[in-house]
């Protein structure tokens, strides 16, 4: 038993020793991590007014310490990025940026880490090192798999301008609509006529509807012909898209172009006709609206009475109460009706 008990209190004593030591050795990596932050952060504020110098052409800038220390000067580079709107600045910053951190960055592309890679690709896109866009195509093009480091790589090469990427990425693989708009949405304006012309070429509904989705939410009004003409494609998605688009809008050149939506096959299309009608605040469309409102389907019947209400009124929603033929027209007219009234006693 007395052996048992003095085994015991070894163990014991083991594990407390155990415990401390991997307490100082806690406490060590903290304070070697405090010591280290303290010399990178004096670092800083020692480069800091002598960058913000060199922005305002006021003195030269020594690029060895910026090269030296590239984590700084990938610190210093994004901190002025992001606190100042000045074209001339950021340009100047981006110019800097890559001198200083090209080279660390060739070789982060390369590092084992898959953090590591994530991490300057998203730098590389801030700064808009259009000089490694090469390296970062030769990449993108041995990877074969869409995994997320894929499709950042792809964000990033958007956002550089490589319209290059299109065909890969609009591919018959099929990724989220969010992705498709993120890749998009990233092009530059610059970029605007090449993907124009790329939009005419091809007959991708995944990148025709992306490209329409891109017009409306960068509101681009002046490619409302574009937007139209997409109302006649044969592929539904893309339809849908463009009602969607103007929409977004709030415009359109040619109304009478809405009018085969309000008697199509998609009840899809019936709703989103409606609910562009009451965007765009059309008048003219009256009795269409009160067709769709004893559509067979729930959901346009409902966007055919919240149109009805936003365009034309309460007035109207009453009448189609009392003399709509379909019962379930009457009753959708009824629900808004009522809805409308709780509305007005809350204000």
């Amino acid at each position: 038993m007395k052996v048992d008990l003095a085994v015991i209190c070894w163990i014991i004593a083991i594990l407390a020793a155990l415990q401390i030591l991997l307490l100082v050795l806690l406490v060590w990596r903290k304070v070697r991590r405090n010591r280290l932050e303290r010399k990178e952060q004096q670092r800083y504020a020692e480069l800091l007014p002598e960058f913000i110098s060199y922005l305002n052409g006021e003195t030269e800038l020594d690029m060895a310490k910026l090269k030296n220390d590239y984590q700084i000067a990938q610190r210093l580079a994004s901190d002025i990025m992001s606190s100042t709107n000045d074209e001339e600045i950021q340009e100047k910053v981006r110019s800097t940026a890559y001198t200083a951190l090209h080279k660390p960055y060739e070789r982060a592309l390369e590092d084992s880490s898959w953090p590591v890679r994530m991490n300057v690709l998203y730098y590389i896109q801030s700064f808009q090192m259009k000089e490694i866009a090469p390296l970062l195509q030769s990449k993108f093009n041995e990877m074969p798999v869409w995994d997320e480091e894929k499709k950042q790589m792809a964000r990033t090469l958007a956002s550089l301008g490589d319209i290059s990427i299109l065909p890969a990425v609009f591919s018959s693989i099929r990724h989220s609509q969010k992705f498709y708009r993120d890749v998009l949405l990233r092009f530059p304006r610059e970029t605007d006529s090449q993907l124009s012309a790329y939009y005419e070429e091809t007959d991708n509904p995944l990148y025709l509807c992306a490209y329409l989705q891109r017009i409306g939410d960068r509101e681009s009004q002046d490619q409302i012909t574009q937007v139209e003409e997409a109302l006649a494609s044969d592929f539904l998605e893309v339809r849908m898209q463009a009602l969607k688009t103007i929409g977004n809008l709030y415009y359109m050149h040619s109304p009478d172009r809405l009018r085969p939506f309000f008697s199509s096959s998609q009840w899809q299309e019936r709703m989103l006709v409606a609910q562009t009608v009451r965007k765009l605040n059309m008048h003219t469309f009256s009795d269409e609206l009160g067709q769709l409102l004893g559509d067979a389907e729930w959901w346009v019947r409902y966007a055919a009475a919240e149109s009805i209400l936003e365009v034309e009124g309460a007035e109207k929603l009453k009448y189609y109460v009392e003399n709509h033929p379909d019962s379930f027209a009457r009753d959708m007219a009824s629900q808004w009706l009522s809805t409308e009234s709780k509305l007005d006693a809350y204000a």
